[in-house]
């Protein structure tokens, strides 16, 4: 008898067919795990912007920059569904919503506190939501969210603040 040198065609064909079957499934986990992958990254920096912006907005700013006392120092605070308004000595200090972006503006006293929306910086983007509710302590709410890979990342944060100078 004569031995059988190599295959033949139909199992080079079988051989072919189950590695592209492999290399497909491959493939796909190694897509969805990118996919997955930017909208965690794009959800963590949300997170530490919300953060960051929620301990801005009642502690004031911790390092040496020019950013405003927070809602914690405030002797008044005027709420609407614009926004918030705070004094804190002879600054009026805004934050309201203008589309999804979060604006701040920071000006004098002029002798009635109101939530003003106009003029002021963004401080934050891919906002959907932002309240101030009034009561003892006061609540913040913000809400973010973006979309990412064609998923929606959101996120949503809340903390109670309570003025420590704000007359009972």
């Amino acid at each position: 008898m004569r031995a059988e040198r190599g295959g033949t065609l139909l199992e080079l064909v079988l051989v072919a067919a189950v590695l592209g079957i492999v290399v497909m499934a491959v493939m796909t986990l190694y897509g969805q795990g990118l996919r997955i992958e930017a909208l965690t990254r794009h959800q963590y920096q949300m997170q530490e912007r919300g953060r960051w912006l929620l301990e801005t907005l009642v502690e004031g700013a911790k390092t040496g920059t020019a950013s405003p006392p927070g809602l914690r120092e405030a002797s008044q605070v005027a709420t609407s569904p614009d926004g918030v308004a705070y004094r804190v000595g002879n600054l009026v200090v805004t934050y309201y919503l203008e589309g999804t972006r979060l604006k701040r503006s920071v000006g004098p006293f002029t002798g009635t506190l109101a939530v003003v929306p106009e003029g002021g910086e963004t401080v934050l983007e891919y906002v959907v939501q932002f309240a101030v509710e009034e009561g003892d302590p006061l609540t913040v709410v913000l809400r973010l969210s973006a979309a990412v890979a064609r998923e929606s990342a959101d996120v949503y944060l809340e903390t109670k603040v309570s003025p420590r100078n704000r007359p009972k």
